[in-house]
């Protein structure tokens, strides 16, 4: 991070805690502390105080069949297992809380699930605001995504016991996400 210059912009996944481990703590303040929105704040502001299971649900581009084949889908079968992992791991909540780019596909997976509620974002919302949302939970399901990844990470570096489910294997292709995800972090069969 110090060999990085301003204005350099980097991209990529950095779905790994070894790209960055010497700087975890800088980067979790860094995203913590990074100035919202006024509307973004206020969007954030109830998510810091109810208690609840986060679930991203990734959709989106996933379900081109080309993406599919790259990075699979984790299923609503999974989510379903992930839940009841965490209602068990995270008592006494047992609210929970979807985050998903395809709302309505996600209200037909999850809905049976009980105490739920499906996350409206506004459209001029930055990611950034929806990762710190999705890390105020008190335990994650979380997809295979950067979006997720990041979430997930940050809710582990704010609450270190916090359970968090990852889909297995990370991709389609039969790639375990060992690397990528932490040792804590539990997985279950992504079918």
């Amino acid at each position: 991070m110090n060999l990085v210059t301003p204005g350099t912009t980097l991209l990529g996944y950095f779905q790994s805690p070894r790209y960055f481990d010497r700087v975890a703590e800088q980067l979790a303040t860094t995203l913590e502390e990074a100035v919202l929105s006024d509307e973004e704040s206020r969007w954030l502001r109830p998510f810091e105080h109810e208690a609840a299971i986060t679930a991203h649900v990734r959709r989106g581009d996933y379900l081109n069949p080309q993406t599919a084949l790259h990075h699979g889908i984790a299923s609503g079968a999974y989510f379903t297992r992930a839940i009841a992992t965490l209602r068990a791991l995270a008592a006494p909540t047992s609210h929970i809380r979807v985050f998903s780019d395809s709302p309505e596909m996600a209200r037909r997976e999850l809905s049976h699930l009980g105490d739920v509620s499906f996350v409206d974002e506004p459209s001029n919302l930055r990611g950034l605001a929806t990762i710190r949302a999705m890390s105020r939970g008190t335990a994650f399901a979380m997809s295979n995504s950067s979006f997720s990844w990041w979430a997930a990470w940050l809710l582990t570096r704010r609450k270190p016991t916090a359970p968090v489910v990852a889909p297995r294997p990370w991709r389609a292709d039969g790639q375990s996400g060992h690397d990528q995800l932490l040792p804590e972090w539990l997985t279950l069969d992504a079918r």
